[in-house]
């Protein structure tokens, strides 16, 4: 298996992530994350998130690693992140939009209400 995954967003900036298990040890760095599970056909993102403390936030309960490990989920790809808040933001925003990984959308464990179109005619 690889270690290293790349990933790019819709406007070809290129992401380099560490394959790892949830359960891992973490280091206490500022990075982006990504839910995964492999395919034949390469790594499939389920959830995708930030923190400021990658250590912090795969030490407790994560809201999204049920739902992914429910839809074949058994490694998180990390991407240590120095930048600030906002360039760790901006890439989680890029390669969802880029990936449209589930667990993100709608938020794990709602569905989405959508308007009964029958009425609407």
């Amino acid at each position: 298996m690889d270690s290293r995954v790349e990933f790019s967003d819709l406007r070809g900036r290129k992401y380099v992530y560490s394959v790892r298990r949830f359960e891992d040890f973490w280091a206490e760095v500022p990075g982006n994350y990504i839910f995964a599970k492999r395919t034949s056909s390469g790594w499939v993102p389920l959830y995708i998130g930030e923190t400021a403390s990658l250590q912090k936030r795969m030490a407790r309960y994560h809201e999204a690693w049920d739902y992914c490990c429910n839809r074949g989920a058994s490694f998180v790809l990390a991407h240590v992140n120095l930048g600030d808040h906002k360039e760790r933001e901006d890439e989680q925003r890029a390669l969802m939009v880029a990936f449209d990984p589930p667990g993100n959308f709608p938020v794990p464990g709602s569905s989405p209400q959508l308007p009964d179109l029958g009425r609407a005619a």
